[in-house]
Formats: C-alpha cells, structure tokens, sequence
C-alpha cells in the first residue's frame, strides 16, 4: 500500500481527522482495485489454460491416432507379406 501525502491545504480544510478518513477511502479503493485486477488476471489464465490444455488433448490425441493407423498398415502390411510368403512355399 502507497503512502499517500495529503497536501497541507487539504489538511487544513477537511482536519486532521477528515484527512485521516479521506486516506482511508484511498486505501479501500486501492485495495479494491488490486483484487479485481487480480481477479481479471486469474480468469484470464484459467481461460488461457483451458484452452491449452484442450489444445494439447487434441494434438495427442490426432498423434495417437496417427500412430495408431501408421501401426495397423504396418502389421496388415506384415501379414499380407507373411501370408504371401506361405502362399509362395506351399
């Protein structure tokens, strides 16, 4: 929290108690406007890492599935060539 000087002349009008209170409601609308600062900045990271994270699933989940076919062209592949071999021999 700032320290805040009241100038002289604003002490002499409102007194010292009304400076006092003028003070206080400064502090209150600092405090005020450094929570919902915050609060903005925690909404947009949690938004932000929705939607990395929804980001990251998709892209495992494309590389899963890529994987996936890549290994089950591989193995009919390997089977076509193993049952041809068979085929050959007999």
């Amino acid at each position: 929290m700032a320290i805040i000087m009241i100038p002289k002349i604003l002490q002499e009008k409102l007194t010292p108690e009304g400076a006092e209170a003028l003070v206080q409601v400064l502090d209150k609308i600092e405090e005020r406007s450094e929570s919902r600062t915050l609060q903005v900045a925690e909404e947009r990271f949690e938004k932000r890492l929705v939607t990395e994270n929804h980001q990251a699933r998709q892209t495992y989940h494309r590389r899963s599935l890529k994987t996936r076919q890549s290994y089950h062209r591989r193995n009919i592949k390997t089977r076509q060539a193993h049952h041809g071999r068979n085929i050959k021999t007999r």
